[in-house]
């Protein structure tokens, strides 16, 4: 079962303890939705990767030298 450890700031003691139903149903669902939020960051990412790959190709197409392209995306 998971814990949730809570720090005392007052008394400077440390409790830890089970989670009750209703703090798992929460963590649960933070669970669930951070996994949401890393696959759509993945996604974003991968998006970014594509579109500057295309744009490089694209500089090249129209005749730009690697050290133009690099001096215009600063890479």
């Amino acid at each position: 079962m998971p814990k949730k450890t809570i720090y005392d700031l007052t008394t400077n003691k440390i409790v830890v303890r089970d989670l009750t139903s209703d703090e798992e149903k929460i963590r649960d669902k933070e669970i669930v939705e951070m996994d949401k939020i890393s696959s759509i960051e993945a996604k974003i990412k991968e998006t970014k990767a594509k579109n500057k790959s295309s744009a490089i190709t694209k500089l090249k197409d129209l005749g730009l030298s690697d050290d133009e392209i690099t001096s215009l995306i600063g890479e």
